[in-house]
């Protein structure tokens, strides 16, 4: 369902979340409530076509075409029958586990190992070509490498480093709490809120978590409860109603209304009773 929705680009990778919150189905709660929270799916196919699209699962498969069409078709290839039936074993069991598994940093290791592997017993271009790219048109390339290189870190800050910050100061109010440091844990806790992230929804189940259990347990004092409950109230309804079938979600805001109803203001019991009864 979310390849269909955006079956060109995807919905950006590591966002599987998104999709899974969307198009969840109230039914599948039967099974158990963890069934509620998206896990990456155990398909790396399925994750790279929902995260890419169709441009991101064509990129993919290349690097998986190429090799393969080097082992299994290039007769000019020096190579050892050995080396060819290992290269080739090895890339079946990569496509092969990929199918019912997730990439981890262990399987892309070993990935690129082999393709380090593969290419150095497959033929190099010729000392002519690359004297003439080097010679020709080395001011060219370097300009373009220096452009990619640019463009490259430039994404990345947008699109992973900022991102990170909220997960950092969320990750850094969990720490101020296990310390008893309640000034800043209030004020990393109120920055993560602010922050932005692609990951809202994520981080909203973790900070209620940290509130809700801190309350019970009595290891947030209620002063300091009161001083956040009103923004994480309003930060969850958001994520909630965004995805009204994750009960995930609607469950912890009725949670953290019926704390703001207790602490600060009655009326928001009508709010919690209105989340309760989703």
């Amino acid at each position: 369902d979310g390849f269909k929705e955006k079956p060109f680009l995807g919905w950006g990778p590591e966002n599987f979340e998104i999709p899974f919150s969307k198009f969840y189905r109230p039914e599948i709660i039967k099974y158990s409530y963890a069934e509620t929270w998206s896990d990456r799916p155990h398909n790396i196919m399925l994750e790279v076509a929902v995260g890419g699209g169709i441009v991101g699962i064509a990129s993919y498969l290349i690097l998986l075409a190429v090799p393969a069409y080097k082992v299994l078709f290039r007769k000019k290839d020096l190579a050892l029958n050995g080396d060819k039936a290992l290269s080739a074993g090895a890339l079946a069991a990569f496509l092969g586990q990929g199918l019912f598994l997730f990439d981890t940093w262990s399987a892309l290791l070993l990935f690129t190992s082999l393709l380090a592997f593969i290419d150095l017993w497959s033929e190099r271009t010729s000392k002519a070509i690359s004297e003439n790219i080097v010679v020709g048109n080395g001011h060219k390339n370097r300009f373009l490498k220096s452009a990619s290189a640019l463009a490259i870190l430039a994404v990345t800050l947008g699109w992973v480093v900022i991102p990170v910050r909220a997960s950092w100061l969320a990750a850094h109010a969990e720490e101020d709490l296990a310390k008893r440091d309640y000034v800043s844990f209030e004020r990393d806790f109120l920055s993560a809120l602010e922050a932005f992230t692609p990951y809202r929804d994520d981080l909203a189940k973790i900070l209620a978590d940290d509130i809700i259990k801190g309350d019970a347990t009595g290891t947030v004092p209620k002063e300091v409860t009161k001083s956040v409950l009103v923004p994480l109230a309003e930060y969850l309804e958001v994520s909630a109603n965004n995805h009204p079938n994750v009960y995930a979600l609607v469950l912890r805001s009725a949670e953290v209304f019926s704390l703001a109803g207790e602490y600060l203001n009655p009326e928001y019991f009508k709010k919690s009773e209105e989340m309760a009864d989703r």
